[in-house]
């Protein structure tokens, strides 16, 4: 499908995950199969096992359907000589067996597979049927798939498949992706830095080896935190987003090495000097953020309003996303009021 071709809505990870669970959580009778189209290493598969997990499913049977073939699925015919008729013997751990089983039966990379394997979804997508298998009634389905306009391995998805679907277009904005970062314990330097290089957040380039997505990023922050070498430190940046964007990367890093005095900042937030470099000013909020607590956080409050309003509402807002319990201060009922107008 080409991208004028998705008359479809987008959606960030939030809305959905609400739109999923609405589809996952119709009733047995009435069960439909939802499918997410959106660029390599977006976080489809992330939304769709936090929506399993949310919905408490017993099990997602993930299954990467560009490695699969026709039998997997169908099974493999065995005679019965006794009744003289064909039995299909499959694989538990793809389909359930369980007549009360939960699962959710995730089909990534639908698009990748054969045209033969894609047509042997129809009627488990739209009946839950699959020859003489019977999907339990408490399992549901859903797809995930790039779009010929990512450039991936792609093949047309046959109308009978898209008509048996609920689509949307996901999409990953830079703020959906830092709030999931910082609730994952992230760091806070690639943050900050495609804070300030927004395009550097998703960049697929099918002609390089190595280049930056949100999972990229995510499994970058991972390594960096082993603490290696420098020469590692370069090996790891560049075999995940690659040289062009590492190199970029690692001069902010030196940035973000030189920051001012943080507890200076704490101490004396009416005076402490703010900087003018904007590369600067991204990854001073974010450290700022990390350090705010009950103790301090008037002091960083009084600082934050003193800078530009964007950078006052990204401190604010990633040290309430770390610290919920920020919420309930008087620090943050003085500076909510400044910045309303962005933040409701």
């Amino acid at each position: 499908m080409t991208q004028t071709e998705m008359n479809i809505s987008t959606l960030n990870p939030k809305k959905a995950i609400e739109w999923l669970g609405g589809i996952l959580q119709l009733p047995d009778n009435k069960r439909m199969t939802a499918g997410i189209w959106g660029r390599a290493g977006e976080g489809k598969s992330d939304t769709v096992f936090q929506t399993a997990k949310k919905l408490k499913f017993d099990k997602v049977a993930d299954i990467r359907v560009a490695v699969y073939d026709p039998s997997d699925l169908k099974g493999i015919p065995v005679v019965d000589q006794e009744k003289k008729f064909v039995k299909w013997l499959r694989d538990g751990q793809l389909l359930p067996t369980d007549p009360n089983a939960k699962w959710l039966i995730f089909l990534d990379e639908i698009t990748s597979g054969s045209p033969l394997v894609m047509a042997m979804c129809y009627q488990l997508c739209l009946d839950g049927k699959l020859a003489d298998y019977v999907l339990p009634s408490k399992c549901r389905i859903v797809w995930a798939s790039n779009r010929k306009s990512d450039r991936g391995v792609v093949n047309q998805m046959p109308a009978p498949l898209r008509n048996r679907s609920v689509h949307i277009n996901f999409e990953n904005t830079i703020n959906d992706w830092a709030e999931w970062m910082i609730k994952g314990g992230k760091r806070q330097d690639i943050i900050a830095f495609n804070r300030w290089k927004i395009n550097t957040l998703h960049d697929f380039d099918n002609d390089h080896t190595a280049f930056p997505t949100p999972r990229a990023w995510s499994m970058l922050s991972d390594l960096l935190d082993t603490a290696p070498t420098k020469d590692i430190e370069t090996a790891y940046i560049n075999g995940t987003v690659g040289k062009g964007v590492g190199s970029e990367f690692n001069g902010f890093q030196r940035v973000y090495k030189t920051l001012p005095d943080l507890d200076n900042i704490i101490s004396n937030p009416t005076t402490a000097d703010i900087p003018t470099e904007t590369s600067t000013l991204f990854a001073l909020t974010g450290s700022l953020a990390r350090r705010a607590d009950d103790s301090n956080f008037d002091n960083i409050v009084t600082y934050a309003q003193r800078l530009k309003k964007e950078f006052t509402v990204l401190l604010c807002m990633d040290a309430i996303k770390l610290k919920p319990e920020l919420e309930k201060t008087k620090a943050w009922v003085k500076v909510a009021v400044d910045i309303q107008e962005v933040i409701f």
